[in-house]
């Protein structure tokens, strides 16, 4: 799993990833690609053969369709933290649900852009009801809890430096509310947080910073070596 705040170079690091195992001859199904293609998540019959997913969230279809393009698009309109917290869960849950644990039962590994790890990071920042108990108790994620990535790679970029790439983006421009130097900053502090991390690494995943200020070459290579050592 590949976190961090908007801009920091998550999508780079996981197609870095992916990019590695096909010229090692493995199979990578894009989940991401498909949804768009499709309008819809994959079945486990056309991933079966895999040898890696590439998954994000929130997905690009059904509910995460519908949190990308409404609840959290900066367009006039105002849903409840909770409101969002919650579709963030059923999201998640149907992911697992239908993707990730049939994948994962088979033997398939997973890179996964954003999850549960944003949820816990993210909507204790937006609302004084959603603190990390009552969030990590909601469906989808004590789903997700239980089945914490074994590394969760978060990308340490400043909120300056992230708000500048975003802005310089011409061809994936999210309109997120989240894409706010405040909300960043407060987020990228808590991404950092012993505490943050320590909610996972006790869930048994080994938790990773990269630097993702260095050019992007160098970037890319940190997560492969990464990849490299824990995962194969």
């Amino acid at each position: 799993m590949i976190d961090g705040i908007d801009g920091s170079g998550k999508g780079t690091a996981a197609n870095a990833v992916a990019e590695w195992m096909r010229k090692k001859g493995k199979k990578v199904f894009d989940v991401v690609a498909y949804e768009k293609e499709h309008g819809t998540l994959p079945e486990l019959a056309d991933f079966k053969s895999f040898h890696l997913l590439v998954v994000a969230e929130p997905t690009h279809s059904l509910i995460g369709k519908a949190i990308r393009e409404e609840l959290i698009h900066r367009n006039g309109r105002s849903y409840s933290p909770e409101t969002i917290a919650q579709a963030f869960s059923m999201d998640r849950l149907i992911l697992y649900t239908k993707v990730i644990l049939p994948a994962l039962a088979r033997g398939i590994d997973v890179v996964q852009e954003r999850g549960v790890s944003t949820s816990i990071c993210y909507q204790p920042l937006q609302s004084k009801s959603l603190t990390v108990q009552s969030v990590a108790k909601r469906e989808g994620n004590a789903l997700a809890l239980r089945h914490t990535p074994d590394i969760l790679l978060i990308m340490s970029l400043s909120a300056d430096d992230a708000l500048r790439r975003l802005r310089g983006r011409t061809s994936k421009r999210d309109n997120s509310m989240y894409e706010k130097l405040a909300f960043l900053t407060k987020a990228n502090r808590r991404f950092q947080s012993r505490q943050f991390q320590n909610f996972f690494a006790k869930r048994g995943s080994r938790v990773v910073v990269v630097n993702a200020g260095v050019p992007i070459a160098k970037m890319k290579r940190a997560a492969i070596e990464l990849w490299e050592k824990y995962m194969e």
